[in-house]
């Protein structure tokens, strides 16, 4: 019986601390995302757009949505303003993309990692691992995973 409370208890644990991780994933995403909303505000002002802060901030509300990101507004847009020959704005617009891409695939496994309490290196190593195994969904499963293993690893150092 006193083996039984064990592993339940185990359980708790591991459960409480998903929780917690996926808790600190969406505000990971949360704050991924109102960092691209003012690297888009700040883009759009200098390019003299129109509607710049509530164009940023559509593309922000899509950027929150697991698999999807910004890319999906920016690089059609992008292509058509090149087809239109408006080079101008379009290369802008990519290099703004590339700096929002490059900058959440750096601060994501950082954040991440700080606060779900799992070193960014891990987080990031599982993040890789969980998206060749899991296709797209990896990038939203890669997290959870490393917060499963960690705290099984702690469980067993008690």
């Amino acid at each position: 019986m006193k083996k039984l409370d064990c592993y339940l208890d185990n359980i708790g644990k591991v459960l409480t601390a998903t929780f917690k991780g996926v808790g600190s994933v969406i505000r990971t995403q949360l704050l991924l995302s109102l960092l691209t909303f003012i690297i888009l505000c700040i883009g759009f002002a200098i390019l003299d757009i129109s509607y710049w802060g509530l164009i940023a901030f559509a593309i922000a509300l899509v950027d929150l949505i697991p698999l999807i990101g910004s890319g999906i507004i920016m690089i059609p847009w992008a292509v058509v303003l090149l087809i239109m020959r408006k080079s101008d704005l379009a290369v802008p617009l990519l290099i703004l993309y590339l700096i929002i891409f490059i900058g959440r695939q750096i601060l994501e496994p950082v954040i991440n990692g700080k606060s779900i309490g799992v070193k960014p290196l891990y987080t990031f190593l599982a993040t890789i691992i969980a998206s060749i195994i899991f296709g797209p969904w990896g990038l939203v499963l890669g997290p959870v995973i490393a917060i499963v293993i960690k705290t099984i690893l702690d469980l067993r150092e008690q």
